[in-house]
């Protein structure tokens, strides 16, 4: 999947990817994906700064790193204390506690 250009179906594997991996694990209040001018953004919002965290993220990002591109995929990881005031501009809610409707329609099969 290495890419010159980012298109949306690299978005939406990568949003997929990071989804299946964290939806449901503990401390990660919230995921947003941003397409930048040349790179696929993933902000994760962590209800703690938690040790147990770290790793599972470090190897997504290695993995996704590899499969389209080192300089391709940049991570952002902050906390709920942050708020969500330091997303990356146009950033999409693939998953939020705080939301009513969690789920992104960027990922919606229609």
């Amino acid at each position: 999947m290495r890419a010159e250009t980012l298109s949306d179906e690299h978005l939406r594997a990568v949003g997929e990817r990071a989804l299946a991996r964290f939806t449901d694990f503990q401390g990660i209040e919230a995921i947003y994906i941003a397409r930048g001018e040349d790179t696929i953004d993933v902000a994760f919002i962590l209800d703690d700064v938690a040790d147990e965290i770290g790793p599972p993220l470090k190897e997504l990002e290695a993995e996704l790193k590899g499969d389209i591109g080192e300089d391709k995929v940049r991570f952002l990881v902050t906390t709920s204390a942050n708020g969500r005031g330091h997303l990356p501009e146009g950033a999409q809610a693939l998953f939020d506690r705080k939301l009513a409707h969690p789920e992104s329609p960027m990922l919606a099969v229609s």
